[in-house]
């Protein structure tokens, strides 16, 4: 069975009523949202997702600073290198997922 983990609208930026955390130098509605989006990685690893599809709206505005960025791809490459099961039967993928990670590595 394949399971589906859907989500989107993480608008990492958004930091109103937020202050500055000392011990890390970033908004604590930053961090607010980065600890959701640990929630939903750690939900997808921990019960075995088949694809997880996010839909956009990551950052606040179009041209996010770099700190947003690295740490929205951090929680993305959790996802991308964690370990895959088997693709269900008869999936295009084959029994090894092996087209998956050529369209994968095919990708600019």
């Amino acid at each position: 069975m394949v399971k589906l983990l859907h989500f989107a609208d993480l608008h990492l930026g958004v930091e109103n009523y937020g202050r500055i955390d000392p011990a890390t130098g970033l908004s604590t509605r930053l961090m607010d949202f980065l600890r959701a989006h640990d929630q939903v990685v750690d939900y997808a690893l921990e019960n075995d997702i088949s694809l997880v599809v996010f839909a956009g709206d990551a950052y606040r505005t179009r041209d996010p600073n770099p700190t947003y960025q690295r740490e929205f791809a951090k929680r993305i490459h959790r996802l991308s290198t964690a370990p895959t099961g088997s693709p269900p039967k008869g999936s295009p993928l084959g029994a090894s997922g092996a087209r998956g990670r050529e369209i994968m590595e095919a990708q600019p």
